[in-house]
């Protein structure tokens, strides 16, 4: 006898139940009964299952109306948990086994719908006598076999799946780990859970990427992206091709785009580096998910760390802490008055690169910015909302600007911002 719990359905032919429990020999069983059937139970079903030491334990649960299907499910989703619990069951949310051979045609509905939500064997008792009556099969005694036992989410889930692709599709990609994480618990097949764990922690390192925490974006993808590609190679990459679109092609983006990863821990790349992945997370808030506070607040970022890359690139000049004598002498005791020696603000930052760039006779960042009074409206307009210090709601309009303007400053076309791999569904 094994540990597993047996929730079967009884109709008025007590012998399916009979076999099935003997066949399966599980440590309990839940029995699913109409008011009608429940007295067959103790009258014929446990005493052919022989002594009572030997029986399973064994809960009855009797739905109100046989006929009515949204009673019978509801009855399940009630009662079945509680009767687990009382019989100690491994089990704490559903039984393992699940067999809906029994009970009116409604029953066996209620049973199969109401388990679909959970990872479990699904059982069917059938006969391989000859069919008769037209082609309906008759399950008699001494002829009955287990049709089917399997687990519904082996192929199903590549049906639920495609939610967690919508969410990765959306830019939530927390959600969309976690789906497939679900997901992967209700499946028993090893080749699907396995596949499903990969995808799901690659997309955890796009979550990771997505929160700026580059290490453990890194270290994440790295990782999976190594258990998943044999996947995108072996025999059967086209069958997962099928169930999830796109996958190959995923497969190949991540790889690629691990490597701008390595930018982080490289100091004369990280601080650009930082800038790009701003204005592309900016783009992702803006475009995916319309959180257009969000958006403008990554822009302001992006926009303020140009000013701090440029000076730390070019000029060795660190905006935590400014060295008087690197700030040209025509404005020094000015900008120590107004600022002392921080200058990590967006317009201390600009004021000073601006003077060094005229100092040093070079049109750069500073002058596109002195210049662009466009941007230094819309700049405005983000101090004034509620991120920042004041009440106003941003817009697709202002968030669309300051990247334009931002991404001008650079002189980069927005085509070079890295897009996340999309999947087409």
């Amino acid at each position: 006898m094994n540990a597993k719990t047996l929730l079967i359905s009884v109709g008025g032919s007590p012998e399916p139940i009979i076999f099935s429990i003997r066949k399966l020999s599980p440590g309990n069983v839940i029995f699913f009964a109409s008011q009608s059937t429940r007295a067959s139970i103790a009258k014929t079903i446990l005493p052919a299952l022989g002594d009572e030491a030997k029986r399973p334990a064994y809960k009855i649960i009797c739905t109100d109306d046989e006929q009515d299907i949204e009673a019978s499910v509801f009855t399940l989703m009630k009662k079945v948990a509680p009767a687990l619990k009382k019989l100690g069951a491994p089990e704490t949310s559903w039984p393992s086994l699940v067999d809906c051979t029994g009970g009116t045609k409604v029953m066996s509905s209620a049973i199969v719908w109401a388990s679909s939500l959970f990872p479990c064997e699904i059982i069917y008792v059938g006969t391989n006598e000859p069919r008769s009556k037209s082609g309906v099969g008759i399950v008699k005694t001494g002829r009955e076999f287990i049709i089917q036992q399997k687990n519904p989410w082996n192929s199903v889930g590549y049906l639920e799946a495609r939610s967690a692709l919508e969410a990765f599709n959306r830019g939530q990609y927390g959600v969309a780990a976690e789906t497939l994480l679900k997901l992967s618990e209700k499946i028993t097949d090893v080749e699907a859970r396995r596949l499903f764990d990969c995808l799901a922690n690659v997309f955890r390192g796009y979550y990771c990427w997505d929160i700026f925490n580059h290490t453990d974006a890194r270290n994440v993808l790295r990782k999976w992206l190594d258990k998943l590609q044999p996947m995108a190679d072996c025999s059967e990459a086209d069958t997962h091709q099928i169930l999830i679109p796109g996958f190959k092609e995923f497969v190949m983006t991540a790889r690629e785009q691990l490597g701008l990863l390595d930018d982080i821990v490289v100091p004369e790349k990280r601080g650009w580096f930082l800038v790009c992945d701003l204005l592309a997370n900016a783009r992702r808030r803006g475009e995916l998910e319309m959180k257009y506070e969000d958006a403008v607040a990554r822009c302001y970022s992006a926009i303020e760390k140009i000013a701090q890359t440029e000076l730390m690139n070019k000029h060795g000049i660190d905006t935590g802490k400014v060295n008087p004598m690197q700030i040209p002498e025509a404005i020094r005791e000015e900008y120590c008055r107004k600022y002392g020696n921080k200058g990590s603000g967006l317009r201390p930052s600009m004021e000073l690169l601006l003077c060094i760039e005229k100092e040093n006779g070079v049109k750069s960042v500073g002058h596109r910015f002195s210049n662009n009074a466009e941007l230094k409206k819309f700049l405005d307009e983000r101090n004034h909302s509620i991120l920042a210090h004041g009440v106003k709601p941003m817009n697709d309009k202002i968030y669309r600007k300051l990247l334009e303007n931002a991404l001008s400053l650079m002189n980069l076309n927005e085509s070079l911002l890295i897009s996340f791999p999309e999947f087409p569904i």
